[in-house]
């Protein structure tokens, strides 16, 4: 199996060169969530849970710890693209963004395991060591 591997600067580079479609481009959908990340690549951390229940809002992506969207929850806003590690395995996901895509990975290798399109829900379960995902710019797709 291959594997494409980002370094950081690289990566850095794809989620700037993703953020800077024009607004055609952005319409197309031609941004792509990567397939790979390099795991060591600089991250933010992701906020503390906030509420434990089911829903998610418009124009918003959560996550959840447990399959069926069960136990602790995040919610991301649009504003918060880019690179995100959760303290805890991430097992189910809602993307109720309307235009741009989420990608989860394996913290260790740097894989992307699953992709939501807009308006995507993914009951999971997820596999173990998903902890990684990035948010994509507006009019990215998996």
């Amino acid at each position: 199996m291959k594997t494409k591997v980002f370094s950081a600067l690289g990566f850095a580079a794809l989620i700037l060169a993703s953020l800077a479609l024009t607004p055609a481009a952005a319409q197309a959908g031609s941004a792509r969530i990567p397939t790979a990340i390099d795991p060591s690549a600089v991250r933010q951390l992701a906020p503390d849970v906030t509420v434990l229940d089911a829903t998610c809002a418009d124009l918003r992506a959560c996550i959840w710890e447990n399959a069926n969207y069960g136990g602790s929850k995040l919610v991301f806003l649009g504003s918060d693209e880019g690179l995100w590690e959760t303290n805890f395995p991430i097992r189910s996901a809602k993307n109720h963004f309307n235009n741009r895509a989420v990608g989860f990975y394996n913290i260790n290798t740097g894989e992307r395991v699953r992709c939501s399109n807009p308006n995507t829900d993914r009951p999971g379960p997820f596999p173990d060591a998903i902890r990684l995902l990035v948010i994509g710019g507006a009019g990215s797709r998996c």
